[in-house]
């Protein structure tokens, strides 16, 4: 048992409530000590996003957290250099999905459809048409 807890304790009472202070216990002390509190910090970058563009987009925040003014011609330099790049590696990535389409059509579909935004919207539910 655990070293906190006193046998009379847990015995006393009914069956009910004695097995909900045992559930409560072993919960507490599994996730206290037996599960660890690790933050994930993995971010998965975009799939069509190459080195080069993620290299632009460093050195745009960098440029960002130096001059802390969008307006500032360096930030706004900085910003044409990383959306050039980004549309570059897009458009670069789409035509490899769009070349490989019979080699590799899951990928492909998998880009497509995660890329739509349009959902269906519910019409009306009766017709009010008259007649």
């Amino acid at each position: 048992m655990h070293k906190n807890i006193e046998q009379n304790k847990l015995l006393n009472g009914t069956v009910n409530k004695n097995l909900d202070r045992l559930k409560d216990i072993l919960l507490f002390t599994i996730q206290c000590k037996y599960v660890p509190l690790i933050k994930s910090n993995s971010k998965r970058k975009k799939m069509w996003l190459t080195y080069k563009a993620l290299k632009c987009v460093q050195c745009k925040h960098k440029v960002l957290k130096k001059y802390k003014d969008k307006n500032h011609h360096a930030c706004i330099r900085a910003s044409r250099i990383v959306s050039r790049e980004v549309k570059k590696a897009k458009i670069n990535f789409e035509r490899k999905l769009a070349k490989n389409i019979n080699k590799n059509s899951k990928s492909f579909f998998d880009y497509v459809w995660g890329r739509s935004c349009a959902t269906r919207k519910l019409g009306p539910l009766t017709d009010n048409v008259t007649t």
